[in-house]
């Protein structure tokens, strides 16, 4: 019986299998804990969760036991996401950071009420963030959209159509779309003993080999450790909130020991008595700590579905990107004033959650 066999019968006696099965213990999940993989995988903990890991992607999740299957649900993300700020430093106009929407399908915004109009241009390519976007007046409303993939995408969905109400008065925004990818479909697995080794077969990822087992790397299941209980802290706390720098670093809230709210600047400050930092910061003005904002998520007013794009369209978008040709015309963020010779010094995110710290190196 092949793979694709086996994972069609595991869908159609999902159902039995789920009514029938005992719940799984402790004891059941250490016999599957470990890493699997290498520079891509997936990490199963004794706790019933599940790390899926790769090229820019990062995906946790619950799995469950069904006799000698193994079923995943990953955490699922909301599509687009908004959190506030009250910039104290931006004397007029607002400033919002885009996150994400340089991937997956065509993404539109509304944030001055004039009108919807496109992130990034058809086909844009040769990217610099952060993409950081600056104009005048405060909005009262924000409206997020992406139209509808059809059923030959995967995963295929209706169009979507997003408000938010700007009740607070924020003028610095942290928008985040977290594109549909198949990372974050259900999907089965088993584990099964390949010449003395272990290894684990799953339906989505890893072809018919599977991923290995790799039980001697003691350091980078450590370090997977530590990523896992940053994402749980931060997914205990629902995700209400983040703290970034000036060039729009999430740090997560565990790193804020050593800081203290400036409410003049309405800004968390840190402790340091280290005179290198001055020096270290010039060359690593991504990385620096020393003053974070907080931002505070903000709820949808309303989520509309086969909402269309409706009402005025604007022409063009708010970031222009292309390799060669018009290149000259691209979006660069100039916000560093230190940079590398010969290239820049920002590093984009890989992972979409605000709560996902940046992976550890395998």
């Amino acid at each position: 019986m092949n793979w694709k066999t086996l994972t069609l019968m595991i869908l159609l006696m999902l159902p039995i299998l789920a009514s029938a099965q005992k719940p799984a213990t402790n004891m059941d999940y250490k016999k599957y804990t470990g890493r699997y993989g290498s520079n891509s995988g997936i990490c199963l903990f004794d706790d019933g969760r599940f790390l899926l890991y790769g090229y820019a992607t990062a995906v946790f999740g619950d799995y469950k036991i069904n006799n000698e299957s193994l079923l995943f649900f990953p955490d699922k993300l909301e599509l687009f996401e908004v959190y506030g700020h009250h910039n104290k430093s931006i004397a007029k106009g607002m400033r919002a950071n885009f996150k994400g929407f340089e991937r997956g399908d065509p993404t539109y915004i509304d944030l001055t009420g004039k009108g919807m109009q496109r992130v990034f241009n058809e086909d844009a390519n040769c990217f610099d963030g952060p993409f950081v976007y600056e104009t005048v007046g405060v909005t009262k409303q924000i409206g997020l959209a992406t139209p509808a993939a059809p059923a030959s995408f995967r995963p295929a969905r209706n169009g979507q159509f997003w408000t938010y109400d700007n009740k607070e008065g924020y003028n610095d925004f942290i928008l985040i779309y977290n594109a549909p990818k198949r990372e974050y479909e259900d999907f089965q697995g088993r584990v099964l003993s390949l010449d003395g080794k272990k290894i684990i077969q799953l339906s989505n990822y890893g072809g018919e080999e599977g991923y290995r087992l790799n039980p001697a790397e003691e350091k980078n299941w450590s370090e997977m450790l530590d990523w896992k209980k940053q994402y749980d802290a931060g997914r205990a706390a629902e995700s209400n909130t983040a703290y970034v720098n000036q060039h729009y670093r999430v740090f997560p809230e565990l790193s804020l020991a050593n800081h203290k709210l400036d409410a003049n600047k309405n800004l968390y400050i840190k402790n340091s008595g280290n005179n290198n930092d001055e020096e270290y910061f010039r060359d690593n003005e991504y990385q620096d700590d020393r003053a974070l904002k907080k931002y505070v998520k903000i709820k949808p007013l309303k989520k509309q579905e086969n909402a269309g794009l409706s009402g005025k369209q604007l022409e063009g978008s708010i970031f222009f990107s292309v390799c060669g040709e018009g290149s000259e015309r691209s979006y660069h963020y100039n916000g560093l004033k230190h940079q590398t010779p010969g290239g820049k010094t920002t590093k984009l995110d890989t992972v979409a959650p605000m709560i996902v710290p940046p992976p550890p190196k395998l």
